[in-house]
């Protein structure tokens, strides 16, 4: 799992806009993340990175992204990985708790101490 959150880090990305998610963002699953400059504010994880992305763009779940997203939209960029990067053997929520205590992003509370 290490192997695959480096490549995660070393992505490009896109940029979060309609056109971007539209244009790149897988309709399979796995973990996708959102970045402000160097810092990962938000992990998450889906069946459906494409679908999962769009729902944060036009209403989100946790306010204080929702502030990130709307505050910060030009600037925040989206980096995925496919579940099919990763052993077979490996949950989607297991390795989104483990992403997110490496990357401790700022907006997944519940899982902040």
């Amino acid at each position: 799992m290490k192997k695959q959150l480096k490549e995660l880090i070393k992505k490009k990305g896109y940029y979060f806009n309609s056109y971007n998610i539209n244009t790149y963002a897988p309709s399979s699953a796995g973990i996708y993340t959102f970045w402000h400059k160097k810092n990962c504010i938000y992990v998450g994880r889906s069946n459906n990175i494409k679908k999962r992305i769009k729902e944060h763009y036009v209403s989100c779940h946790n306010d204080y992204l929702s502030l990130w997203l709307n505050t910060y939209t030009r600037c925040i960029v989206v980096k995925y990985i496919k579940l099919e990067d990763f052993p077979s053997n490996m949950v989607l929520s297991k390795i989104e708790s483990k992403f997110i205590l490496y990357l401790n992003p700022n907006t997944n509370f519940k899982y902040l101490r």
